[in-house]
């Protein structure tokens, strides 16, 4: 079944700067921001690849109508109780309530939104997906080719960081690194 995304700011401010950005749509068949993710933007070369996007409908515009918005407000509020999570805001919170009324996928760096599956149960089911996890897909799924070992596999990696200056817990990326390897070399 192909893949469909919600991407919030700073996934898309991210992801504008990588190198290999085109391989984003070979995994998604669409990939939708929100009226307030693209209020948020303000670099120009992010805007400028957003509107591109968008106009070539490889990324479409989800309106935030007032149940989305009356429910992005109660997972705020949600988060504001639950101590072990960080404050939701407004943006990553709709994108949290289109992924699971819309069944997408969440795409951010946002800590709190990565962990709202954890601690809120409404977003229990949610799959949530930061940079790290795009790029295992892209590789696993063979859009992003390397050799199955070690060294082929970090160079996606290295690039995203390189471009971003995003930098990747080194302890996650070990593991991600390692289960690819895993997985190429069946």
């Amino acid at each position: 079944m192909p893949l469909k995304a919600v991407a919030d700011t700073c996934f898309l401010i991210d992801w504008a700067y990588y190198r290999h950005k085109e391989a984003l749509f070979d995994l998604f068949k669409a990939i939708y921001v929100t009226e307030s993710v693209l209020n948020e933007l303000s670099d120009e070369p992010v805007i400028s690849w957003v509107s591109e996007e968008l106009a070539r409908g490889r990324m479409g515009l989800l309106s935030e109508s007032p149940d989305v918005s009356s429910e992005a407000y109660r997972l705020m509020f949600l988060s504001r109780r639950e101590v072990r999570l960080r404050d939701l805001d407004y943006p990553e919170a709709v994108c949290l309530v289109l992924g699971k009324m819309l069944d997408l996928v969440v795409l951010t760096e946002n800590r709190a939104a990565v962990m709202a599956p954890f601690f809120l149960e409404e977003c229990r089911d949610l799959n949530v997906w930061r940079a790290l996890e795009v790029i295992r897909e892209l590789i696993l799924r063979g859009i992003i080719e390397c050799a199955p070992n070690e060294t082929s596999v970090r160079v996606p990696f290295e690039e995203y960081m390189l471009d971003t200056r995003h930098l990747f817990s080194p302890s996650e990326l070990k593991r991600v690194v390692e289960v690819i390897v895993r997985c190429l070399r069946r």
